[in-house]
């Protein structure tokens, strides 16, 4: 009997770009409440709401070998109801229909944002580390929750493989995620006399990641970082982008204008990301499943330039 892959979420662009990536070694199938335009044939999709019980049809019908779960709303300017209706009551559903039908191996893309930026952070965060991120940013409640929900997986389905992920900010030519909308906004505000190090991984890395995680079915908890470091200011030098110093401790209002008039993509709550440190240690990923980023900060600029051209 065949055995599928599912996608949750792949109708965004991050979930079409990693479809297209195992689609030709794995039989996939997706999840996603939005149309799948020009999927490819040998993909199957389903339509429907990871929140509705009709979903358990897909487990009847099909047997599944791996969940990648990115169905989680990120979009600051949906509402925090619907983020935490849709984010923790989906990925409940998706999990407890995981544990009904046996699926061997269950991989939640989390994010290293749930740790939260902070001056005193430690300059390589651990995955042991507490999670702060809703402590000062409210709209990362929802997510840090999530984790915590998938995390309880661990015990109350010992028999089910769970994996999470937690990469740093994932750039690519295609992707439209808050550091890509950031960087290509009509405004790219910083905070005057602030110059956080930040990391950024390609897509690509964080696929080969998940497709190693999935071949060795590895249990656990994983940062992925980039090869490099960079400060947020020579990133945007380095690619071109200009950007308007923000003074403090005017910064919160004066985002919140902004975002108010639809002139930035980030969050009021988000500005700590630009002033202080949230970077990951990689270490545990690199050390059990010997992964390493193969896309240099270099090469990672080099494409970032072409993106803010288009």
């Amino acid at each position: 009997m065949k055995e599928y892959i599912l996608i949750s979420g792949i109708c965004g662009n991050f979930g079409r770009e990693l479809a297209a990536y195992l689609h030709k070694e794995h039989k996939i199938i997706g999840l996603d409440r939005r149309e799948f335009n020009d999927r490819p044939k040998d993909i199957i999709h389903f339509q429907i709401d990871i929140r509705r019980k009709k979903i358990e049809e897909i487990f009847r019908k099909y047997v599944i070998k791996t969940i990648i779960h990115l169905n989680i709303i990120h979009d600051p300017r949906v509402s925090s109801k619907e983020h935490y209706e849709f984010n923790l009551t989906g990925t409940a559903n998706i999990l407890d229909l995981a544990v009904k039908y046996r699926v061997p191996h269950f991989i939640f893309l989390s994010s290293a944002d749930i740790y939260g930026p902070s001056p005193d952070n430690p300059l390589f965060i651990p995955e042991t580390h507490q999670l702060y991120g809703s402590k000062n940013i409210p709209i990362l409640r929802d997510l840090v929750e999530t984790d915590l929900l998938v995390q309880s997986y661990f015990w109350k389905a010992p028999d089910m493989t769970t994996t999470i992920l937690r990469p740093c900010h994932i750039v690519g030519l295609n992707i439209q995620n808050g550091v890509m909308k950031y960087i290509k906004g009509r405004i790219v505000p910083t905070v005057a006399g602030f110059n956080p190090m930040i990391q950024i991984i390609h897509m690509q890395d964080v696929f080969r990641a998940i497709e190693m995680v999935m071949k060795r079915r590895e249990m656990g908890i994983f940062n992925i970082s980039a090869q490099d470091q960079i400060p947020l200011l020579v990133l945007l030098r380095e690619i071109g982008v200009s950007h308007l110093p923000v003074l403090p401790p005017f910064e919160k209002s004066i985002f919140r204008g902004l975002f108010a008039a639809g002139l930035i993509s980030i969050h009021p709550e988000q500005v700590d990301f630009l002033k202080y440190p949230c970077m990951v240690d990689d270490s545990r990923i690199k050390e059990r499943l010997s992964f390493s980023p193969q896309y240099k900060i270099t090469d990672i600029i080099k494409e970032l330039r072409l993106t803010t051209r288009l």
